[in-house]
C-alpha cells in the first residue's frame, strides 16, 4: 500500500508539472508510464491505465514519413508516359528509338510512281517520281518522331554511299530540318549496292533499328546477288542486335517479274530474320 501511495503521489506531481508545460494528454500518459517503467523498477503489480511504451524509434510513423515512402504505382505510370511512340514510314509503324534510315537513290528511283502523293506540308504532287515519294515520306517520318528518338540517315547507290551523320543525333527541330534538307539534295543515279548501304548504317554506334528502303534488286557492291546479300545483311544485323524493317518501293516498275520477285523475297527474308516487317510500297 505504501508503494502504491508513493506511485500515485509521483504521478500527481508529474501530471501537474506537465500540464503547466502545456503537454497533451497523450504525452502525459507516456511520461507517467516512462517513469513507472524506468530501469530498476521491479513492481510488476502496478496497474496503470496506460500501456507500457515501446522504444521511441517505434513511435514515429508521421505524415512526413508516409509522404517519403516511394509510390511504386506512380513510378510505373511515369515509365508508361515515357514510352516512345512508333515512327511512321510509308504509313507503316516502326518500333525503335535508335534509328537509321537507309534509302535508295539509284537510277531506277527516277521512274514515276503512277499516282499523286502528298508531301509533309499537305501539298499534292500530281506526277511524282519514286525519288519524290521517298523524300516526302522521309520528311513525314522525321517530323513525326518523338524527342526521345536518336537518328541518322544513309543514301546508297554506286554514285556513293552517303552518310548524313556518323553518330545518332537527337530528334530536335534543327536536326530534323537538317536531315530533311540533306535527303532532298539527292538525285537518282547509279546501280544498287544494298549491302554496302546497309553496312554504313549498321556501323553507326548505338543503332538498334534500321529502316531499309529500295526500289530494286541488288546488282553491285560487296554482295551483288540477292541470296548472298540477304544472308550477309541478316548476319551483320544479328551481330549488332539490330532489327530491320524493309520497304520494297514499286519493285515491278523497273524490273521484270522474276527479278522483282527475287528482290521482294530478299527483303522479306531480311525482315523475318531480324524481327522486323516487310512492307510493299506502291
Amino acid at each position: 500500500m505504501r508503494l502504491m501511495a508513493v506511485v500515485v503521489a509521483v504521478a500527481v506531481v508529474m501530471v501537474a508539472g506537465i500540464l503547466i508545460a502545456g503537454l497533451t494528454g497523450a504525452q502525459v500518459a507516456s511520461a507517467v508510464a516512462q517513469n513507472v517503467y524506468k530501469p530498476g523498477n521491479n513492481d510488476e503489480k502496478v496497474d496503470l491505465p496506460v500501456p507500457k511504451p515501446t522504444r521511441s524509434t517505434g513511435w514515429q510513423d508521421t505524415e512526413k514519413d508516409k509522404e517519403e515512402k516511394p509510390d511504386n504505382n506512380q513510378e510505373e505510370d511515369d515509365e508508361d508516359d515515357s514510352e516512345t511512340p512508333p515512327i511512321e514510314f510509308f504509313d507503316e509503324e516502326v518500333e525503335g528509338d535508335r534509328v537509321v534510315f537507309v534509302m535508295d537513290y539509284t537510277g531506277s528511283m527516277d521512274a514515276r510512281v503512277g499516282h499523286p502523293i502528298t508531301d509533309e506540308n499537305g501539298h499534292t504532287i500530281s506526277n511524282p517520281t519514286k525519288m519524290d515519294h521517298v523524300k516526302a515520306e522521309f520528311a513525314k517520318a522525321v517530323l513525326g518522331m518523338s524527342e526521345n528518338v536518336k537518328f541518322s540517315a544513309v543514301m546508297f547507290s554506286t554514285s556513293g554511299i552517303r552518310v548524313w551523320k556518323r553518330q545518332l543525333m537527337d530528334a530536335t527541330p534543327q536536326n530534323k530540318s537538317a536531315a530533311i534538307a540533306w535527303v532532298r539534295s539527292f538525285s537518282a543515279w547509279g546501280a544498287t549496292p544494298i549491302y554496302d548501304g546497309f553496312a554504313a548504317g549498321a556501323n553507326i554506334p548505338g543503332t538498334k533499328t534500321i529502316i531499309l528502303h529500295t526500289d530494286g534488286v541488288v546488282n553491285s557492291g560487296k554482295y551483288p546477288n540477292p541470296s548472298s546479300c540477304g544472308s550477309a545483311i541478316i548476319s551483320l544485323a544479328k551481330s549488332k542486335g539490330i532489327t530491320v524493317y524493309t520497304f520494297g518501293h514499286c519493285l515491278a516498275t523497273f524490273y521484270g517479274g522474276s527479278q522483282s520477285n527475287s528482290g521482294r523475297e530478299m527483303l522479306k527474308k531480311i525482315a523475318q530474320g531480324t524481327g522486323g516487317t516487310y512492307t510493299e510500297v506502291n
